[in-house]
């Protein structure tokens, strides 16, 4: 007999964070995180910016996802690094994880000031643009090594203390939504 897992959601399909069962909470989080680079990538594409759209992201970035990436590098990818061994290599994608997190948080400030001045009035600079496609081909490969590798190999490594301990810094993150 194979156990069914109910996962619940949102009317827009994400999943609701689920106390007790901190690897979905994770993986809905990223999904949330996902789905605003999927806005920002989408805003890089039409050629008539808007403003309302441009102030909403750097909300976002100034505000919650920096608050987010700080969490994913001082606990998840601390505790995975607790559960590397010598002979499995993952000292090598947790150090790339880190650079990622590191040249993000160093990159959000210009990033966002870029997309405020555009919900201001302004326009989008040919030096506002590359920032936020840096910045968003970098969150998109941070995105793509924690969901297809890292967080599946939490699932395997993780024992309770760990879990548990994720549990905490999710909360501490909070549920407040990425705008």
């Amino acid at each position: 007999m194979v156990a069914t897992v109910e996962r619940k959601t949102d009317q827009s399909g994400l999943l609701l964070r689920q106390p007790g069962r901190p690897l979905d909470e994770l993986k809905a989080e990223l999904k949330r995180q996902r789905d605003l680079l999927a806005d920002m990538e989408r805003f890089l594409a039409v050629s008539k910016k808007s403003r309302k759209t441009a102030g909403r992201l750097a909300n976002s970035l100034a505000g919650s996802l920096q608050k987010r990436l700080r969490f994913q590098e001082d606990v998840f990818l601390q505790l995975l690094a607790a559960k590397a061994t010598p002979e499995d290599g993952l000292d090598a994608l947790l150090m790339q994880a880190r650079a990622l997190v590191s040249d993000l948080q160093a990159e959000i400030g210009k990033t966002a000031l870029g997309l405020e001045e555009l919900g201001a009035g302004g326009i989008m600079t040919h030096r506002s643009g590359e920032n936020l496609r840096r910045f968003c081909f970098k969150y998109r490969r941070y995105l793509s090594v924690t969901m297809s590798i890292l967080v599946p190999l939490a699932a395997i490594r993780f024992e309770q203390n760990e879990l548990d301990s994720l549990a905490v810094g999710l909360a501490e993150v909070g549920e407040d939504a990425i705008p």
